[in-house]
């Protein structure tokens, strides 16, 4: 019988999205178990995995959140696995708490702090959550370099914090995430874009701490000036309003609920834009910079690792809309620049951020860790 190893999260979007290949690795060696809310995930990618559902409260709910402990608390007394893998905070508190009667291996990844922008108690809870965490892992793994300052900064012992490689939680895969001009042309033409517009893409939640609202503005002040841009919106939509905005502007504004394909969007576009207020590192960031797209993002912790400023894309002031509007303004207008910073990006993310690398630091961590 194989030992088993466990992966928790309050969602299966980011065991989809950043740990499936260390899934699929571990599986050839031990039983693998996703403990997560795992409501319409796919079935068929999963084959072979065991996946228990516990419908975890997204945001803090007292009640619900107890019912999931309880849950996980039992679930770890029947299974006794060899090793817990959390991610999210929600999941890495519940580990915690869980671990604070049992004691289990458990191995964190940290992916950016949910209280980074919150006042007075929320902070302070959400905080102190953390810090549990922290406190009751065997060992974290987290995917940029500031994030280490930015948390010794405030506070946190970082000693069993390890950097994954050179930052990234999953690297990029440097095949599937290249230019393709002729795919561009063809794709471009059926949408009925012309040579002459800019296309401006973002990849990700569309919600408020993301920046979305900035983004429309800049853009629609651009569009206002003549300038010729189109606006690509690809993510899960957790802002109503911002819907109401897209319906009015369906002009310019291309939206695409979240798919598995985001390089056929990056291999459409002209300009990868992330104006997140946070960021754990970003790894959509390096997807697109391998599509040798230029980028401009937010100057905050997390993106100042994934975008190398003046490099492979350019940063700008966070909050800052004039910042936003000429950097942004700048890269419409300046073609050669463009494609400077694209051709940087996809020698930085086969160089630095290459998949095989980052699965083999971490495999070669858990390995140890296991052992």
């Amino acid at each position: 019988m194989k030992n088993k190893v466990v992966f928790i999260s309050s969602s299966i979007m980011p065991l989809d999205i950043f740990l499936y290949d260390q899934i699929k690795l571990l599986s050839k060696k031990y039983e693998i178990y996703l403990i997560t809310n795992s409501h319409n995930y796919n079935k068929k990618k999963f084959i072979g995995i065991n996946v228990i559902t516990i419908p975890f409260s997204r945001y803090i709910n007292i009640f619900t959140d107890l019912i999931s402990l309880i849950k996980v608390f039992l679930l770890f007394l029947n299974l006794k696995p060899l090793l817990v893998i959390s991610i999210t905070p929600k999941g890495g508190f519940i580990t915690a708490m869980a671990n604070y009667f049992i004691k289990i291996k458990h191995l964190h990844f940290i992916t950016g702090q949910n209280w980074i922008n919150q006042n007075g108690l929320k902070r302070f809870f959400l905080k102190s959550f953390d810090k549990f965490t922290f406190s009751h892992s065997t060992s974290m793994l987290v995917d940029s370099k500031s994030q280490i300052k930015f948390l010794k900064s405030e506070n946190f012992n970082i000693d069993k914090i390890k950097l994954i490689n050179s930052g990234s939680i999953c690297g990029v895969n440097t095949n599937t995430f290249s230019p393709n001009n002729t795919f561009k042309n063809t794709e471009r033409k059926k949408l009925e874009i012309n040579n002459n517009h800019i296309v401006i893409l973002y990849v990700g939640r569309i919600h408020r701490d993301k920046g979305i609202y900035e983004l429309y503005d800049v853009c629609k002040k651009l569009r206002s000036e003549n300038f010729k841009i189109k606006l690509f919106l690809v993510g899960d939509m957790e802002d109503k309003n911002f819907s109401k905005i897209i319906d009015k502007n369906k002009s310019f504004i291309y939206y695409y609920k979240y798919n598995t394909y985001p390089q056929k969007f990056m291999q459409i576009a002209d300009i990868f834009c992330i104006p997140s207020y946070r960021e754990g590192f970003g790894l959509s960031v390096i997807e697109a910079s391998s599509c040798e797209l230029p980028i401009l993002g937010t100057n905050i912790y997390g993106l100042k690792d994934s975008i190398a400023n003046n490099y492979t894309g350019i940063l700008f002031k966070s909050g800052d809309s004039s910042d936003f509007y000429n950097k942004l303004k700048k890269l419409i207008i300046d073609k050669d620049l463009r494609l400077e910073l694209g051709k940087n990006g996809r020698k930085r993310a086969i160089s630095d951020f290459n998949k095989k690398d980052v699965l083999k630091f971490i495999d070669l961590h858990i390995r140890n860790l296991i052992n």
